[in-house]
């Protein structure tokens, strides 16, 4: 089995393990729910002992990688669910963009051979992403970009301030790898790499 397909096993996985987890308990009320949805997608799809998997690994003295798996996978992976406010209130669109594309660089310093960025997203945020987001991401699989300061520079100030909050930008390339429709949600994957 190829990598690509086995990474595409292990996301398909993900999307099985985040259905379940609707199916049984409602949409999850956390990332960190969500987290625990990609693990066990990965540790069944490839058969992962139980010491293969990292939450929260450290990078640099001050962030931390979401899930981190041991090698020969040696692969880092960054998380963004983007849901409702259960309150009903406004969300703060361009800050949650800002946020992702922190995460994105926040990835591609990890010292990992592979690394993803994965969002989870209600309808209304992925229409704020094809509308307001520039084009930066791209949204069909198999589609890249080039990330840069630059190109950061083209949103909105909130956006921009909130996308430099794990330092100083990295360039990078982001590759739509994997997507999904479960339960209402897209599942989005994009390889990520540095320039």
């Amino acid at each position: 089995m190829t990598a690509d397909a086995a990474l595409e096993l292990a996301l398909d996985a993900f999307a099985d393990q985040f259905r379940a987890q609707i199916d049984a308990a409602g949409v999850p009320t956390s990332e960190h729910a969500v987290h625990f949805c990609i693990a066990l997608g990965l540790q069944s799809a490839w058969s992962l002992p139980p010491d293969a998997i990292v939450f929260e690994r450290p990078v640099g003295d001050r962030s931390r990688t979401d899930l981190w798996v041991h090698p020969p996978h040696d692969l880092a992976i960054e998380v963004k669910y983007l849901r409702p406010n259960p309150s009903g209130s406004a969300r703060p669109y361009p800050q949650l963009y800002g946020q992702i594309l922190a995460d994105f660089n926040k990835v591609a310093r990890e010292p990992a051979t592979n690394r993803l960025a994965i969002v989870v997203a209600d309808p209304d945020y992925v229409g704020y992403m094809e509308r307001s987001g520039r084009g930066l991401l791209p949204l069909r699989v198999g589609a890249a970009a080039q990330i840069s300061a630059s190109s950061v520079a083209r949103l909105s100030q909130t956006a921009q301030r909130t996308a430099g909050s794990h330092g100083q930008r990295a360039h990078l390339s982001a590759t739509l790898v994997w997507s999904r429709l479960v339960g209402g949600y897209s599942l989005l994957a994009w390889e990520v790499a540095p320039e």
